[in-house]
């Protein structure tokens, strides 16, 4: 009887050491899965971001009359590319930050600059210089926002 119960708790502290490495090896698995799903995350914001910033530098040149974006095959690629991504996103539950009230949060903003204006209230956002984006799912903010505000002191 008691070479049976030995035996037995031999085997019940290997199943235990057993399960205790699983779980280890699972978070591990978890914490490596996360830390590439983020890497993967801000390297296509960093995309994102880089044809935001060439969209609106092609808008900037139509504006001052010095191109026709209408007649441009580029831009309209560029245009669609940009689409695809925003959707691809979206249907992963990640979209861009939209603040209530054009009004910039610690949260969900990186203020990069700061100016006066007697138009607007302190924490106004004046221009976007980067798209933030946020999980709808989880609400985890990816990204924050990188902004111009107004501060009146």
């Amino acid at each position: 009887m008691n070479d049976q119960k030995k035996r037995l708790n031999d085997k019940l502290i290997f199943f235990q050491t057993q399960i205790l490495d699983l779980n280890h090896e699972l978070n591990e698995k978890q914490n490596n899965y996360e830390l590439k799903e983020n890497q993967f995350y801000s390297d296509l914001f960093d995309i994102i971001d880089n044809i935001e910033r060439k969209l609106k530098k092609f808008k900037k040149l139509e504006h001052l009359k010095k191109i026709d974006l209408s007649k441009s095959d580029f831009f309209q690629t560029i245009q669609f590319i940009h689409t695809q991504l925003l959707r691809l996103l979206s249907k992963y539950e990640v979209e861009q930050i939209k603040c209530q009230n054009n009004m910039a949060t610690m949260e969900n903003c990186k203020v990069v600059e700061v100016k006066k204006s007697k138009k607007y209230d302190d924490g106004y956002i004046l221009e976007i210089v980067k798209n933030g984006y946020i999980n709808t799912e989880t609400m985890h903010i990816l990204k924050k926002m990188e902004v111009v505000t107004v501060r009146n002191d």
